[in-house]
């Protein structure tokens, strides 16, 4: 079963099918008796090729009409709720 995104759900519903998918599929492998070895190496390359799919596609595909400003706010205002990482604070607050 070859498992399709769509690119009307949220990234978030996608990650959870892939990883319901793959896990269901990793466990059949491993209920067949094929090494635990092998069976992890594909669920995690399969899992990443999936997960980074959506996105190497909207990378891949020019953007007619993008408005570099409304991004620009929009990551603002996400950003405005993201707590600092450790390597973005400074020690002088």
């Amino acid at each position: 079963m070859a498992l399709r995104y769509d690119p009307t759900e949220s990234y978030d519903a996608w990650l959870l099918r892939i990883q319901e998918h793959e896990l269901k599929l990793a466990r059949q492998k491993l209920a067949r008796g094929e090494p635990v070895d092998q069976v992890m190496e594909e669920f995690s390359q399969n899992l990443a090729k999936k997960i980074l799919h959506p996105i190497l596609v909207d990378i891949a595909t020019p953007r007619k009409n993008y408005d570099m400003e409304e991004s620009r706010a929009r990551y603002d205002r996400v950003m405005k709720h993201v707590s600092p990482a450790a390597d973005q604070v400074d020690p002088n607050t």
